[in-house]
């Protein structure tokens, strides 16, 4: 499926609300749209002409090119007839011409019979008109022959002329921001004549930040590239985003006109963002910093007293990122490691950057600074930098923690088979029960639920109860027997598991809610499931970073599947949206599987079949991406009891 040539417009209501009151306003001779390059400036002029056009005014376009300025009236000459422009030569025209110029402009624009109004132009680039147009256009608008649209990029030197007709109020303006991410989805939807999972959404949006002009050449080159493919009807990423190549010629391009040192702090920041504000003002001047602001190149954030610069956009970062050579980007990573190192790395993201800048600057760190950086990234729910950092950390000295940390990552990313490797021999070395309760909770899981290989799953927690002798460690081993038996279906037995546990400590009180609320669920006493599926998140959180453990969303899914159970199908319905777009924002598959599956046996019992089979699609969309096949079976049979209220029954016995 192509494309859409023309892209809709999206999220632009209020401008073209702007636009309509310009126009019908007898003062008003123009409309300004300001932005940064790409956010959709000229879609949005064109969007404004069209309506002018269908309101019964003439409409015309010209288009500024600085290529252009030794030609008198260059932008303006294809709407003025031939012989206007006899003489004319290089810049030389008296007032005399530039009067004849003007009379026969206002004859030839002079509304016919049928316009309603003087006829409407489009000036896009208007800040780079040559001088003699600007002065035609101007003198134009302030007679009301014409009424110009101007597009114009937020930074660049405009004519005097273009800036006082907004600045003297003869002109509305309006300043275009990238479209928020809810645009983008729709957006997309519409351009692709179909839904994308929410991970291809969100991934799209983080590529492009709302640029549509990113938007639409990351599109192109997805789809050209095979990375972004539909699957039953929904629109999934396989694979990385990548700007294609012509999106990296004009990011080029315009990264291209930067003097040194306006390059050297972007490429600083490409490496090793977000940097402080007053170090890097300190050491690379403020005139620099404020002329890559004005250029759109970097943006400014504040985090209580705290002020931080970023590049504005990703995809600079990855051009910047792919230009640079391997000894300036070794010099780069430590002269950063090494001034946070010098001021205390005080913050809690700190140890992740300096182990990650080391082991990319010169492929090894300090163990243990690689293991504390591995643990927040898992916290933070960022795997895939965890499953790097904790492999170089078992490289450099293998231990048990670090094989953990590994093991879970991997089996948060569905490398199930890996994941075994990696826990069972970490097992091996585990030598205190913490560790091997730990190791076991997560290696049953990964087995159970990821490679589906029950009798080896039952196996492992036998054999660690044989070898544990602290009760804590026995407890959380049964807590993880318990949550098998639950998600397996039977609820009773997972109770009578759990009661033998001593829950005293907000760990196992944490472990124990999992299966428990389940199967209080399952059994009718959803009141008594919800109100522990709350508790358990808030005590979940507190952990703080706990090794060998579900997410705390995990109890937000219990909460919804008991709500679900008590009837309460609309609140179900609502939370469990909420919690499905913070888990897909946060790239979390298991969260987005699991709400995505509660979401649609919920559209199955309030009587909307063809939203479950929605949901079902994106469900099964994020278990092709992700590898994560143990709710497969469970999403097939939520599209089964859709089909069959649509009375497809065909269609469900194949899902059953």
């Amino acid at each position: 499926m192509a494309v859409a040539t023309r892209w809709p417009l999206v999220g632009r209501r209020d401008e073209l609300d702007g636009f309509h009151r310009a126009l019908t306003d007898p003062g008003c001779e123009g409309f300004c749209v300001y932005g940064p390059p790409g956010v959709g400036k000229t879609r949005l002029g064109d969007e404004c002409l069209d309506r002018a056009r269908a309101a019964g005014r003439r409409a015309m376009r010209a288009s500024g090119d600085p290529s252009g300025e030794g030609l008198p009236f260059g932008a303006v000459a294809h709407l003025l007839p031939a012989h206007a422009l006899e003489g004319l030569s290089g810049e030389s025209f008296d007032a005399a011409l530039f009067a004849r110029l003007l009379e026969t402009a206002r004859e030839v624009l002079a509304p016919a019979a049928d316009e309603s109004g003087a006829p409407v132009l489009l000036v896009d680039d208007a800040h780079a008109l040559d001088a003699s147009s600007v002065a035609i256009v101007d003198r134009l608008m302030s007679q009301g022959a014409l009424f110009c649209i101007a597009t114009v990029v937020v930074g660049a030197q405009a004519p005097d002329a273009v800036t006082r007709w907004w600045r003297d109020e003869r002109s509305a303006r309006v300043d275009l921001a990238e479209l928020t991410e809810i645009d983008v989805d729709t957006l997309l939807h519409i351009a692709l004549e179909g839904p994308l999972t929410a991970e291809a959404a969100a991934a799209l949006w983080r590529a492009s930040r709302g640029n549509v002009l990113a938007l639409r050449e990351l599109v192109l080159g997805a789809r050209a590239e095979n990375t972004l493919v539909q699957r039953d009807d929904i629109w999934t990423l396989r694979g990385e985003l990548r700007p294609p190549q012509r999106l990296r010629e004009l990011i080029e391009a315009r990264i291209a006109r930067l003097d040194a040192p306006g390059r050297a702090a972007l490429e600083r920041l490409s490496l090793c963002q977000p940097l402080a504000l007053a170090r890097l003002e300190a050491e690379t001047g403020l005139a620099v910093l404020e002329e890559l602001d004005l250029d759109g190149l970097i943006a400014v954030t504040r985090d209580g007293r705290r002020e931080t610069v970023r590049l504005a956009h990703p995809l600079h970062g990855e051009v910047l990122r792919a230009a640079i050579t391997p000894l300036r980007r070794r010099a780069v990573l430590l002269a950063e490691a090494e001034a946070i190192e010098t001021h205390g790395a005080r913050r809690r993201e700190d140890p992740i950057r300096i182990a990650t800048w080391r082991l990319e600057a010169t492929g090894r760190a300090d163990p243990a600074l690689l293991l504390a950086a591995a643990r927040l990234a898992r916290y933070d729910h960022n795997f895939r930098r965890a499953a790097d950092l904790s492999r170089a950390a078992l490289a450099a000295e293998p231990s048990a923690s670090a094989g953990l940390v590994l093991g879970e990552a991997l089996y948060n990313l569905g490398s199930f088979d890996e994941a075994e490797r990696i826990l069972a021999a970490a097992s091996g070395l585990a030598g205190d029960d913490e560790l091997v309760a730990r190791l076991t909770t997560v290696r049953r899981r990964n087995l159970f639920r990821g490679l589906r290989r029950e009798a080896e799953a039952t196996a492992v927690a036998e054999q660690a109860l044989a070898r544990l002798r602290a009760r804590t460690a026995v407890d959380e081993v049964r807590a993880g027997e318990a949550e098998v038996l639950a998600i397996s279906g039977l609820p009773q037995q997972a109770l009578t598991v759990v009661a033998t546990i001593d829950a005293t400590t907000p760990r196992l009180r944490v472990l124990a809610a999992i299966p428990r609320a389940i199967a209080l669920a399952m059994t009718g006493q959803t009141s008594e499931a919800i109100a522990l599926s709350e508790q358990a998140f808030e005590e979940h959180l507190a952990l703080g970073e706990d090794l060998g453990i579900a997410a705390p969303g995990t109890h937000l899914v219990n909460q919804q599947f008991a709500m679900s159970q008590a009837g309460r199908l609309d609140e179900a319905d609502a939370k469990g949206r909420q919690w499905f777009e913070v888990a897909a924002r946060s790239r979390i598959p298991l969260g987005v599987m699991w709400i995505g599956l509660h979401l649609a046996r919920c559209a199955v019992l309030r009587g909307q079949p063809r939203t479950a089979l929605e949901w079902a699609r994106r469900v099964r969309s994020a278990i092709d991406t992700s590898g994560l096949e143990g709710l497969r079976p469970a999403t097939d049979a939520a599209a089964a009891m859709a089909h069959g209220v649509l009375g497809d029954a065909e269609s469900s016995a194949r899902r059953a």
